[in-house]
């Protein structure tokens, strides 16, 4: 089949395109060109007739100079400490300059509730100029309105002087344009008014009023301080006398005259005797080691033992009596090898090695009673020296805690003279300087009176009316073709049905009513109409070439389409090369018969079905040699089930045998049943959809509904396209009836 392979096409679809067409929008522009202009020359004109009603409004500018204020009082931080190099504090001047108590300064200042801007009797009802039209709407909505409201019987309240002067003074506010350059710190004082004098008074009055009030605010900043110093010097001199008498009497109390001096004897002390303890404490614990040493042997009875001491071995005494002792023990061995034992001589040397014995054990038993002596001796000195320690201890730290509050004392006395002495310098410092009154603003430019208005700028409101309004025009032009979702060329009609199609027929005029419309391709062979027709013809037939398509239906979503339009011309033009057969199968809206001056009697299709009627009866001659023409008859009760018949099916292919090609002109698809039930049993559909008229959604819904029985569309028509509105979007199709000559 020569046919796209067809896809059930969803009802619901966002027919917005993924991509915009800058062709289509320019083209959609130029179709709605005379409406945007007219738009955009009617809200110009009322833009003008505004502007011009409007009142001129004068601006003078002053420009003034903030500088860094240099102090000239205490720097603790400074009493009143704001610095004067930071963003916060132009900040916080600007905030100053657009404050309602400077712009009441100027307000007496100028005498302005004398002037005439301020004054109820010259003036509108506000500073906002309104449109003369509004003005009479508003006026004209005021005479509707009773004169007076329920609730409203009470005479209103008198506005005193002050209530008056404050609304006054913020429309003085309201006027002022105050703003800090940026990156400077120069801050422009603009005001907007009627009057080109008061234009120019009010930006300097308020430059000098801000100049004042510093000046005023330091001064009096000034006297608090001075006051301030006055006070707190007072304060300091009476607290560094007071805490000078109470050092005095503390020196006096604790008699304290080098207390440096004792507490380095003390201290100095202090460490001889720690080291004396330490020296004392090592003797006394060797002397109490031997001490128990020698006790120990002594009370085993062990004489060796203790002769092994090294302290025994080492004393002075016992080691002459060890050398006693080894002369006797030499002798004794000695004479015993030359006597006998009770020789005189060995008798006397005998006794000679028992006398030095006996006085080797009493001088160890001397040394070890010594050694008890020595322990005792050591433990006292101990004692002596530790009870020294312990006052010497007490005794510096009775020192220090004097010395303490001695040092405390002299801080605090110190402390108080240096912050008195600072007081006094700064206190004669500012006394010296409070004449001298430093500026922080000067002015640079005096406001000059203006020659021409600052606004309005009528030429800029005109300009910019006419410019949104082009572009309100346009996007309103895009918005109504954007929600318009008819077909308006054979491009979209393919994109959204994926579907060929065969032919483009321009717009008639009166071709719902003028029957003879049906017979067009005839009447006039030579139209861009008739060209359009022939080209269907020729998309049908070389559609498929090597299937034959004996049967075309042609139907339409709805009604009043065009499909009988297309399928009677269709008829006409395959029957200038084939012979054909048109029939009639709308049953329920028949317009064949009466284009071919067919009376109501003539039978037709439901008699041929029927079998109420001959075939020769049923077929209708036309002017056209090989066009025969087969009305719907005589209307059935239920034509769906007279379609659906296979008696039905039976005439069409009796039809077959005697015609090359059969156009059947079918009942829209989705109104009713019948075209899906002719679509099973014909060649060929084609699809006929209205320009500027049917949905795409309802044509995908009609197509969908013969897709879902596999129904072969051949193609579409795209009917009643007007050539003038198809070239205003540029389309090809417009160019095609030009080149034929065909216009509207």
């Amino acid at each position: 089949m020569n046919q796209l392979d067809h896809e059930t096409i969803p009802v619901e679809e966002d027919f917005q395109d993924s991509e915009i067409d800058l062709r289509q929008v320019f083209f959609t522009i130029l179709k709605y060109k005379w409406s945007i202009l007219a738009l955009a020359i009617t809200v110009s004109v009322l833009t003008s007739m505004w502007a011009y009603s409007l009142v001129d409004i004068y601006r003078g500018t002053s420009s003034l100079l903030i500088e860094a204020e240099e102090s000239k009082i205490v720097s603790i931080e400074e009493v009143y400490g704001l610095s004067t190099d930071s963003w916060e504090y132009y900040e916080t001047q600007l905030q100053i300059l657009k404050s309602r108590a400077l712009a009441s300064k100027v307000f007496d200042a100028l005498n302005l509730e004398k002037h005439a801007e301020f004054l109820p009797s010259t003036k509108p009802e506000s500073r906002l100029p309104s449109f003369n039209i509004m003005g009479t709407i508003k006026k004209w909505i005021k005479n509707l309105l009773p004169d007076k409201l329920p609730g409203e019987d009470k005479p209103p309240v008198p506005m005193d002087a002050n209530t008056r002067k404050n609304i006054l003074v913020g429309g003085l506010m309201g006027g002022l344009d105050i703003e800090l350059l940026r990156d400077t710190q120069i801050i422009t004082i603009s005001y907007d008014s009627e009057y080109p004098d008061l234009a120019a008074s009010v930006p300097n009055a308020l430059a000098e009023a801000y100049i004042n009030s510093f000046l005023d605010a330091d001064l009096e900043k000034t006297q608090q301080a001075t006051r301030w110093i006055t006070g707190r010097t007072g304060e300091l001199r009476k607290k560094f006398e007071e805490s000078e008498r109470q050092l005095q009497a503390f020196i006096e109390a604790e008699n304290m005259v080098d207390v440096e001096s004792v507490n380095s004897l003390a201290t100095k002390e202090l460490g001889t005797l720690s080291s004396g303890l330490v020296e004392v404490r090592r003797q006394r614990s060797e002397a109490e080691a031997l001490y128990q040493q020698v006790k120990s042997i002594k009370d085993g009875n062990s004489l060796e033992q203790l002769e092994s001491l090294p302290a025994v071995l080492n004393h002075p005494l016992i080691s002459s009596s060890y050398s006693s002792r080894a002369q006797a023990q030499r002798k004794v061995s000695e004479l015993s090898k030359r006597y006998g034992p009770k020789h005189p001589k060995m008798i006397a040397v005998t006794a000679e090695l028992k006398t030095t014995e006996t006085d080797l054990r009493k001088q160890i038993e001397n040394i070890a009673q010594s050694v008890a002596k020595d322990y005792e001796i050591a433990r006292a000195k101990e004692s002596h020296l530790s009870q020294a320690m312990n006052k010497t201890k007490n005794q510096v730290r009775d020192s220090s805690k004097m010395s303490y509050k001695l040092a405390a004392l002299q801080r605090e006395v110190e402390t108080n003279r240096q912050l008195y002495e600072v007081f006094l310098t700064r206190f004669k410092e500012t006394a010296a300087t409070s004449d001298l009154q430093p500026v922080n603003a000067r002015i640079i430019d005096l406001a000059i009176e203006p020659l021409s208005p600052y606004k309005p700028n009528r030429k800029r409101y005109v300009q910019i009316a006419l410019m949104l309004s082009l572009m309100a025009g346009i996007g309103l032009a895009l918005l109504i073709e954007y929600l318009d979702n008819t077909f308006k060329n054979s491009g979209t009609l393919e994109e959204k049905l994926k579907l060929p199609v065969l032919g483009v027929l321009p717009k008639l005029k009166n071709w719902g009513k003028d029957r003879n419309a049906m017979h067009l391709f005839i009447k006039d062979s030579t139209s861009g109409f008739a060209e359009s027709v022939r080209t269907i013809r020729t998309g049908i037939m070389l559609s498929n070439i090597d299937i034959e398509q004996k049967v075309i239906v042609v139907t339409s979503s709805v009604p009043g389409e065009g499909k009988s339009l297309v399928s009677s011309n269709l008829a006409a033009a395959v029957a200038q090369m084939k012979k054909t057969l048109l029939i009639d199968a709308d049953m329920r809206k028949p317009v064949v018969a009466p284009s071919y001056h067919l009376g109501k009697e003539a039978k037709g299709l439901s008699e041929l079905v029927s079998m109420s009627a001959e075939l020769s009866e049923c077929i209708h001659k036309t002017d056209i040699e090989l066009l025969d023409v087969l009305p719907s008859g005589k209307l059935p009760p239920n034509p769906l089930e007279l379609l659906a018949s296979n008696r039905f099916k039976l005439v069409i292919d009796t039809l077959k045998k005697h015609y090359e090609y059969i156009i059947i002109d079918s009942a829209p698809v989705v109104a009713v049943s019948d075209p899906r039930v002719l679509a099973r049993i014909a060649d060929g559909v084609v699809f006929v959809v209205k320009a500027d008229a049917t949905s795409h959604q309802l044509a995908k819904k009609g197509v969908k509904k013969l897709l879902e029985l596999h129904a072969h569309i051949v193609g579409t028509v795209l009917n009643q396209v007007s050539p003038s509105k198809k070239s205003k979007y540029g389309d090809y199709d417009s160019n095609y009836y030009s080149y034929y000559g065909y216009s509207e």
